[in-house]
């Protein structure tokens, strides 16, 4: 259940993008520890509180704003990129709903974010589910992109029905194991092999592995086997707003 106060709030800043902010979490090179990218995670703020994700996307999905806060989203990234601060050469990741992604104009929303790719490699992260429930459309889409300059990443692998079958045929450049793989890799033993016999395929068919989820020291030396190109988790970073990014700061020290 969410408070009336907290409906409103979401409402206002998906309808005129009052007091939205977004956070980023980096996303952090696993051979040099030098962050990579950011993942851009929306807050919207309350006189009391900051509203995150978890009483967000209820209302979201119950009025069914998923594409309106989406454009949102991408614009308030778009004016981050403007402003300058964002630290140079480090890139960001855009997550995007299926219905966005459904839209015939889908490619049309990142017009904006086009002229910061010389500066910023740009992510465009998608499910799994949404990329098979629109395969064609999505995927003629996102090739656009890709050709663009843009780089396609498939977000929470693992979470649902993942299916290898239809990774050969999305075009996706990054697979991210969802956090529900990183516990599963402390089972049984049959469930790690198959986990790591799935990482081994990712990377032999040309995929960039990146693994989320990564809370704790423990975590860290369990992924460590699969030999992950990429970590996201709170051992290396929460999501921070934009001034709170550093712009000359980029390996993160686990001492």
């Amino acid at each position: 259940l969410v408070t009336s106060h907290i409906v409103a709030a979401v409402l206002d800043a998906i309808e005129h993008g009052t007091n939205m902010t977004m956070h980023y979490q980096p996303i952090i090179d696993a051979r040099t520890r030098e962050i990579s990218h950011y993942e851009a995670l929306v807050r919207i703020s309350d006189p009391d509180s900051m509203i995150t994700p978890a009483d967000i996307f209820p209302v979201v999905a119950r009025r069914r704003l998923e594409i309106e806060l989406d454009k949102s989203v991408i614009r308030s990234i778009e004016q981050d990129l403007a402003s300058g601060r964002f630290p140079a050469g480090i890139g960001v990741s855009i997550n995007v709903s299926a219905p966005l992604l459904a839209l015939l104009d889908f490619c049309e929303h990142f017009s904006g974010i086009v002229p910061y790719l010389e500066q910023h490699p740009i992510i465009i992260e998608v499910t799994e589910t949404s990329l098979i429930t629109h395969l064609q459309h999505a995927s003629e889409c996102l090739q656009k992109l890709r050709e663009k300059g843009f780089t396609v990443a498939l977000d929470d692998f693992g979470s649902g029905y993942s299916s290898l079958r239809y990774l050969a045929n999305m075009p996706v450049d990054i697979v991210k194991f969802d956090s529900s793989m990183v516990r599963a890799l402390q089972q049984d033993e049959q469930t790690r092999t198959m986990i790591h016999d799935m990482a081994r395929l990712i990377h032999n068919a040309g995929y960039t592995l990146v693994v989320e989820g990564i809370e704790h020291e423990q975590l860290l030396s369990t992924v460590q086997p699969i030999e992950p190109e990429y970590l996201q988790g709170y051992l290396f970073g929460r999501p921070m707003p934009l001034d709170k990014l550093s712009t000359d700061l980029k390996v993160v020290n686990l001492e």
